[in-house]
């Protein structure tokens, strides 16, 4: 990043929070925390109005504002993008406004950025769940309840079908796995549960104020940490190839290790015990991933490994 973008950047950063560190910028733009303040006495000179308190950090004065900021079209097709992960995957508000923003960013993008957008637009699909317009709008109350840390009442249906139960619960954050979760501090269970936002049929938010929980929450996460099961990564291959795919091998076991954090180990299997290389996977079968040799191991026709994933517990 040159200088002159460097400075439009931090003065951007300024606009964005309400207090910034020279050291954070200077860890966000990968320079030294000098440069920092020499970019800082520029945006001074131009006239910006800094407030500086020692210890904490830099902030614009109140009432200064930055004027429209042109969008990259890689900018636009990134905001493009989470547009469509909006839609599917939250609530209905949550898509309507994600809608509403996308479109202030059209009307001051560039025309050939804005047919740039039109054309890839189609392109984009994401596959969710169902509309959930018939749902209660869980997301963006439940956004505004953490961030003002306020008391929520769910009326809640578990899985196990239940009569439905009404709880005050202390929300503490969203998370996405494959479905839409709520960690909050239930007063009905004295303990910090997860809570599926598509089980939630009806919320309120009280106007009582919660403290925050740091130690059980750090305790919770510890627990679902060590209840987790762990993946064991098995590699096999036949006899008469193992001595060829050596290093390869180890390649292969580095790789999977820093992709995923699994463990792995390494199986030869006798040839007379080895499955068909073309075989097909049935919903039963075992969850084995065949690669053909030459995919693998160049120079041996016809051997090939492989790439077994199974629960483990520990």
């Amino acid at each position: 990043m040159n200088r002159f973008d460097r400075v439009t950047a931090i003065l951007i950063q300024l606009q964005a929070r309400r207090k910034v560190s020279g050291a954070t910028l200077a860890e966000q733009f990968r320079v030294s925390v000098r440069t920092i303040y020499r970019d800082l006495r520029t945006l001074e000179e131009a006239g910006v109005p800094l407030l500086g308190e020692p210890g904490v950090g830099y902030s614009l004065a109140e009432g200064y504002r930055l004027p429209p900021v042109m969008f990259t079209r890689e900018e636009a097709t990134a905001l493009l993008t989470a547009e469509k992960l909006a839609a599917r995957l939250t609530d209905a508000p949550t898509a309507q406004l994600s809608t509403a923003a996308m479109d202030k960013v059209r009307a001051v993008l560039r025309r050939p950025d804005r047919d740039h957008l039109d054309h890839l637009a189609p392109h984009i699909q994401v596959l969710g769940p169902r509309d959930q317009a018939g749902r209660p709008p869980a997301y963006q109350q439940l956004g505004a309840a953490i961030a003002m840390r306020r008391v929520v009442r769910l009326r809640y249906q578990t899985a196990e079908n239940e009569a439905p139960t009404t709880r005050d619960v202390e929300p503490i954050s969203l998370l996405l796995s494959r479905h839409w979760h709520l960690v909050a501090y239930c007063r009905l269970r004295q303990t910090i549960r997860n809570f599926r936002l598509d089980r939630i049929l009806g919320l309120e938010q009280r106007t009582e104020e919660f403290a925050a929980r740091p130690a059980l929450l750090q305790e919770h996460w510890a627990t679902e940490a060590r209840r987790r099961p762990r993946e064991q990564v098995v590699l096999r291959f036949l006899h008469q190839i193992q001595g060829t795919v050596d290093g390869a091998l180890q390649q292969l076991m580095v790789a999977l290790l820093g992709s995923f954090g699994l463990p792995a180990r390494r199986h030869v299997v006798p040839e007379h015990q080895a499955l068909p290389a073309r075989g097909r996977l049935g919903p039963q079968a075992d969850p084995l991933l065949r690669l053909r040799q030459p995919h693998f191991v160049r120079g041996r026709p016809g051997g090939f490994g492989q790439l077994q994933c199974s629960p483990q517990s520990g």
